[in-house]
């Protein structure tokens, strides 16, 4: 059974299944191990896809352009566990196609604009006036 869970095993199964199905409307392929490649020649076969999970699957700006390119119909993506995809490439799949509702994805924060981030949430929100979150200037200190 291992055997037949290979990338190149899967590979044909996305492919067969693509090109006999181009009705599909869902897609999970999550946690699945195949290429960048694979996923862009097929994906060309499922015009009327509207949902697909797609989340750990190990893809790049390249495949979402695919995606954009072939899918049009598309309302559902997830792309959780993705960390080589740019905001960029989100924003113009969003901008490209209106309809559709991107799960979890997260831009990668580094530390000091995680802080940025949270610091400006808090004072909006005046939540940092109401709890003395800030520390006062004797009692600051550094990272």
């Amino acid at each position: 059974f291992e055997e037949s869970m290979k990338p190149k095993s899967i590979g044909k199964v996305l492919k067969l299944i693509a090109e006999s199905y181009s009705n599909l409307k869902y897609v999970n392929i999550s946690a699945l191990e195949f290429s960048e490649i694979l996923i862009c020649n097929n994906i060309r076969f499922s015009p009327r896809l509207q949902h697909l999970d797609i989340s750990f699957c190990k893809i790049t700006d390249i495949t979402i352009g695919e995606i954009v390119r072939f899918c049009s119909n598309l309302k559902y993506l997830n792309l959780r566990g993705y960390y080589k995809i740019s905001k960029k490439t989100i924003d113009q799949l969003i901008l490209l196609n209106l309809n559709i509702y991107i799960d979890n994805f997260v831009k990668t924060l580094t530390p000091s604009s995680l802080i940025r981030v949270v610091r400006k949430h808090l004072t909006q929100n005046n939540f940092a006036s109401k709890h003395d979150f800030f520390l006062k200037p004797s009692e600051s200190f550094r990272f």
